[in-house]
């Protein structure tokens, strides 16, 4: 196939080359500086509140090879209701030297929702403890799945004692709450109606309403978001490649409160100091 029918004329061509080299060979010079740079200010932003200016900076950064702004960007789509599929892109797309696989963050936030990931996975996904393994992670992982199976484990929510505490407590009373496990949607009836006569004795305690049921459901989970989020003030991005509290998705209770459109209300939130 031409390449060239790919691009709307030469110019177009060219530049997509000039933009594949240095995502390949990463060269120093002004480039590479201006990419850097324009990748810090769009941290600053998103901490600040905006949302889609500073990702699609992030995804131009990303083209020009940027690893940060890999990471930064599958951080805030995981937000959006993309966890899973932007922890996929990112262990898959990430070079196997970057300091994002090697460092405390690793460990520390990105571990436990690689873990969740694994044991959520069904069928032909992409497992990512596997292709972590093959990185050089075994140890890592070996050691963090111990822990997980101490008494009494907890994973860290990270952003800060405070915010760790707070968003723990929501967690526990919605662990707590009969009426969470209640299905958010109602679900579908089969068949027509069935009404049996009972000939002896009283007929059976008529099970819940489902619609009083999930009614109470909507407002337990209406108050823990209303808790969750005034907890965001107290969420600090404690080095410099935190935007967001991604690791909230670790705990399936809190992954179930956060929809798309939470996850974005947290995103436009400003979110405490900058590092």
């Amino acid at each position: 196939m031409d390449r060239r029918a790919r691009h709307d004329d030469f110019h177009a061509l060219l530049h997509d080359a000039y933009v594949s080299f240095h995502a390949l060979r990463k060269p120093p010079g002004a480039t590479r500086d201006r990419w850097d740079a324009e990748v810090e200010r769009a941290r600053q932003a998103a901490l600040g509140g905006a949302v889609d200016e500073p990702m699609a900076v992030l995804a131009r950064a990303r083209d020009f090879g940027r690893d940060r702004a890999t990471v930064l960007r599958a951080r805030m789509t995981a937000m959006l209701g993309e966890w899973r599929q932007a922890l996929t892109d990112l262990v898959w797309h990430v070079p196997v030297d970057s300091d994002v696989l090697r460092g405390p963050l690793f460990t520390t936030e990105l571990l436990p929702l690689l873990v969740r990931h694994d044991r959520l996975a069904t069928g032909y996904e992409l497992r990512t403890l596997q292709r972590l393994t093959e990185q050089g992670q075994a140890e890592a992982i070996a050691a963090y799945e111990a822990r997980a199976a101490e008494p009494g484990f907890r994973p860290t929510f990270g952003g800060g004692p405070g915010f760790d505490a707070a968003a723990r407590a929501v967690a526990d009373r919605l662990a707590a709450d009969p009426a969470f496990s209640v299905p958010a949607e109602p679900e579908p009836t089969a068949g027509p109606l069935v009404v049996t006569v009972y000939a002896n004795g009283p007929a059976p305690e008529p099970p819940a309403d489902p619609g009083r049921l999930r009614a109470e459901r909507a407002a337990v989970d209406a108050e823990a978001w209303r808790e969750l989020r005034a907890a965001l003030r107290l969420w600090r991005p404690v080095c410099a490649d935190r935007i967001a509290p991604i690791s909230l998705f670790a705990d399936p209770v809190l992954a179930e409160l956060i929809t798309p459109d939470r996850g974005r209300e947290i995103l436009a939130t400003a979110r405490g100091g900058t590092v």
